[in-house]
This record gives C-alpha cells, sequence and structure tokens, in this order.
C-alpha cells in the first residue's frame, strides 16, 4: 500500500494540501468577514431603530443622533461597497466549505484503507464468515471511495469559486486589468467544468464495487468443440421431448441446473437464452444414465434466475475483479479520469488479495480431488462425452484468483 505513490498522492498527500490551503484562506478572509458582519449588524440596526419612529423626538438623545448618523452613512454606501461585502460574505463560506470537503475526503480515504488492513486480519476464520465480511465490507468500501472523490472535487471546486471571487476584485485594482481578468476566470471556469464533469466518476466509485451481473467461473462448450457431448444432448432432448439448451457450461459449482437469466463468464462472453449448467467432478465420476437423468431434470425445471449459494464466496469475487479489469481497460484512454479514480482501483485490488487466498484455498481441494480421481473415458460414463475433462479442469483453475494450482 505505501509503495503505491500514486495512491499516497491522491488519499493522502492531496486532500492534506487542500486541507492546509483551505485553512489558509479561511484564515486570510476571516477577519474581513468579522468586519463585514459587524458593518452590517450595526448599520442595520441603526436603520431599524431610526424607522421605528413614526416621527423625528422633538429632542432627540445623544444614542438616537448617533443611530440617525449611521443611517444615514449607510443609505450613503455605494453600490461597489455592498458588492464587496457580499464577495466577502461568499468567500467565507466557500473556505468553510472547503476545509470541511478536503477533511472528509482525507477521513474517508483513511477509513477505507483501515477497511482493507481489517479485512486481511478478519478473512480465513471460517467461509461462512469470509462471505459475510466480503458483502459489508464491499459496501463500506463502495461508499468510502465515492466520498473521497466527491469531497476531494467539492474541494477543489470551492477553492477555485474563492480564488475567482479574490482573483476579480484584485485584478481591478491594475490598469490593462481586463485582459488578465478575462483570460484567469476563463481558466478558471474550464477548470471547473472539468471537475464538474468528472462528478460522474463518483458513480463509477459505487459501481466498481457493486455485483452489477453474475459473473461466472466456468468454461462454454461449443459444439466446435464438444460436437459428441451436443450430439448426444441432442438426441437425448428429442427423444423425450425436452428443449435444447442454448448454452453448455461446465464449472466448480457442484449442482446441475438450466437458466434463462443472462450470464457472464468471467473470461468468456456473455450467455443468453438457455443455459445448461454441469458440475465438473459430478460428471467425472458418473456414467452416462445418471447424467442423462440430472440433465433431464435440470432442462425440466428451467430457473428464470440461475440458483445461487449464499456461501459461494468465488461469484462474487469474480464479479468484482472482473469490474476492476473493465474500469482499468477503460480508464487507460483517459488519464484524468484514471487519476481520479487509480485510488478507487488500488483499495479495490487491495480488497480483493485476503480473499483471493481463502478462495483458493476452499476450492483447490475440489481440483486437487479431481486430478486424482481415475476418469474413464469409455461408452459407459459420462466422461467419455467430453474430449479431456483434466483439460476443462485446467482451464477452470486458470480462472481462479491465484492461478498457481496444478490440475
Amino acid at each position: 500500500m505505501l509503495k503505491n505513490y500514486r495512491f499516497i498522492l491522491a488519499t493522502w498527500i492531496l486532500p492534506a494540501l487542500l486541507l492546509f490551503y483551505a485553512c489558509g484562506q479561511f484564515i486570510h478572509i476571516n477577519k474581513s468577514h468579522d468586519k463585514v458582519v459587524s458593518i452590517y449588524e450595526i448599520y442595520e440596526t441603526s436603520t431599524e431603530i431610526v424607522n421605528s419612529y413614526i416621527s423625528p423626538p422633538s429632542k432627540p438623545d445623544k444614542e438616537y443622533l448617533q443611530h440617525e448618523a449611521n443611517a444615514e452613512l449607510y443609505a450613503q454606501f455605494p453600490e461597489e461597497m455592498f458588492n464587496f461585502m457580499k464577495m466577502i460574505t461568499a468567500e467565507w463560506y466557500l473556505s468553510i466549505i472547503s476545509m470541511v470537503s478536503a477533511l472528509l475526503s482525507l477521513f474517508c480515504a483513511i477509513l477505507a484503507q483501515r477497511f482493507c488492513l481489517r479485512c486481511r486480519d478478519m478473512v480465513g476464520h471460517s467461509e461462512d464468515g469470509d462471505v459475510s465480511l466480503f458483502n459489508w465490507f464491499r459496501n463500506l468500501l463502495g461508499w468510502t471511495s465515492a466520498g473521497h472523490l466527491l469531497f476531494l472535487i467539492v474541494a477543489l471546486l470551492t477553492i477555485i469559486g474563492f480564488d475567482m471571487l479574490w482573483f476579480s476584485f484584485q485584478v481591478k485594482k491594475n490598469e490593462g486589468w481586463e485582459m488578465v481578468y478575462i483570460v484567469g476566470e476563463t481558466l478558471a471556469g474550464l477548470m471547473g467544468v472539468v471537475l464538474l464533469c468528472n462528478l460522474v466518476k463518483v458513480v463509477d466509485c459505487l459501481r466498481l464495487f457493486t455485483i452489477q451481473a453474475r459473473v461466472l467461473c466456468a468454461i462454454p462448450l461449443t459444439e466446435r468443440e464438444e460436437p459428441q457431448l451436443w450430439q448426444w444432448l441432442r438426441t437425448l432432448c428429442a427423444e423425450n421431448d425436452v428443449t435444447l439448451p442454448d448454452n453448455i457450461v461446465v464449472g466448480i459449482n457442484s449442482t446441475y441446473y438450466s437458466t434463462t437469466e443472462t450470464l457472464q463468464l468471467k473470461t468468456g462472453p456473455r450467455l443468453v437464452g438457455i443455459t445448461l449448467h454441469l458440475p465438473l467432478r459430478q460428471v467425472a465420476t458418473v456414467n452416462k444414465r445418471r447424467l442423462a437423468d440430472e440433465v433431464l431434470a435440470a432442462l425440466r425445471d428451467i430457473k428464470i434466475i440461475s440458483p445461487y449459494d449464499e456461501q459461494d464466496l468465488l461469484t462474487p469475487w469474480s464479479s468484482l475483479e472482473l469490474n476492476m479489469q473493465h474500469s482499468g481497460n477503460r480508464l487507460k484512454r483517459h488519464p484524468l479520469s484514471d487519476a481520479l479514480l487509480n485510488p478507487a482501483l488500488t483499495l479495490c485490488s487491495l480488497f480483493l488479495g485476503p480473499f483471493s487466498r481463502a478462495i483458493n484455498e476452499s476450492v483447490q481441494g475440489q481440483i486437487w480431488t479431481l486430478s486424482s480421481l481415475t476418469i474413464k473415458n469409455d461408452a459407459v460414463h459420462a466422461a467419455g462425452l467430453f474430449s479431456s475433462l483434466r483439460y476443462l479442469a485446467t482451464r477452470l483453475t486458470q480462472q481462479l484468483p491465484l492461478s498457481g494450482i496444478s490440475a
């Protein structure tokens, strides 16, 4: 975490610098604001007191004369003076907003890093606990990373607004100020517009930690790659008057099922239509008759939403990793967006790291069990319908978080 200099710059140094600069702005403008507030209070109070009299008193006292003088002076203020006082008040509010925003940005960044460290210490005690931790901290990291970016942009916008107001007043004291004023305000305005447009990146931070689609760690079995399996399935469906699926996948999930839900494969295309899922370990150990019974039961009960194991950590992990890959590839073409979203991408990578090890510990047993089985590629067993179940197991292994497991 400490070796990622861009991450440190975005989460620690930049918010701290903005906070320091905003505090300087506040100290600079606070005295002027106090004077403006006192002037407003004195002359408005005097005006109200004088106007409260229906007619001037015949023998006015000293206090009334003072209020009358203040009211007359207040009425003689030029329009530029009122504009100046309004500008001081606006700068005072902007300096406070920039201080609070910079502080909240720094706080959200530190909190997100603490969440990642907390996950690293808590993962691995139990599978049930790991799933709860993943979902809980995933949501927290989404909001804290989005909050960090949102408050950072707000701090920058308010600082630019403060400087624009200050610059517009100071530059008019000099001769030939028109061109300097136009150039300065145009540059500041362009920076503000760019930052406003990049507020949508806050939504990208939330999406990065959101499970947007079911991502399966599975291998699609096309008719070109597995002609024998498809021919057998086509014959089976025709004999039993069952709908032929559009897609067949083999995965680590331990159940046979068919679904019409649109599924996204981790290293493959998005599947639409009817998808038949075959569990790799069960297929390797059953005969063709048992496989036919399981496949027919699955195709007769086509589900709208695919079965989801609440203790399955691999599926949500794959969804976040796919989000991170897509965001990283997309942001390489936009340097500014990459700079704004780099902290969120780094946090996502740090968050997924401890869960990667936990997933491999839970899944590698299935892979090793399969590699130790005696797979019979004959006319009786289901393995004979596939070109090579061991090769499919190797491809599935490569989709795991850490692919150093031999299959």
